[in-house]
């Protein structure tokens, strides 16, 4: 092969898993970077904000959800706030009503993590490790074999 689609598919292959690796490492350093420096205050789950994805084939209609967790909480200065997950996953155990704890960030009170959420950290990690995992398939055994 060779030619630019060789040049293209080749950085396709590169950038893309590329992608998810970094966006799951800027995910995980900012939900641990909230957890370990934020303000700690009581909150409350008040709720779920849920997607559902459907996918119709020829034969057969499949769906799927994923789903984050709202949640309030009141900062120190007494302002009441409502944020979400940032990270939705598909079995979200944070019920309605359960008294939580909050961290959040004093100068955007409205980036705050469920400190009992781990579905966070799992979220960002599964980015990062299915990036990293797709990135050295592609640098050590995609690439050579694709570019000849």
């Amino acid at each position: 092969m060779g030619g630019v689609g060789s040049v293209i598919g080749a950085l396709f292959m590169v950038l893309f898993p590329l992608f998810f690796a970094v966006l799951g490492a800027w995910l995980l350093s900012d939900v641990l970077r909230v957890r370990r420096t934020g303000v700690r205050v009581p909150g409350v789950v008040g709720g779920r904000r849920t997607l559902v994805h459907l996918r119709a084939g020829e034969h057969s209609l499949s769906a799927t959800s994923s789903s984050a967790a709202r949640f309030s909480f009141r900062t120190l200065d007494g302002r009441d706030v409502e944020a979400v997950q940032r990270i939705r996953v598909t079995t979200n155990l944070m019920r309605t009503g359960r008294q939580v704890t909050v961290a959040y960030d004093p100068d955007r009170p409205e980036r705050a993590e469920i400190i009992e959420a781990w579905s966070q950290v799992l979220g960002a990690l599964l980015f990062l490790g299915v990036g990293t995992v797709l990135l050295l398939g592609a640098l050590l055994l995609g690439l050579p074999a694709y570019l000849g």
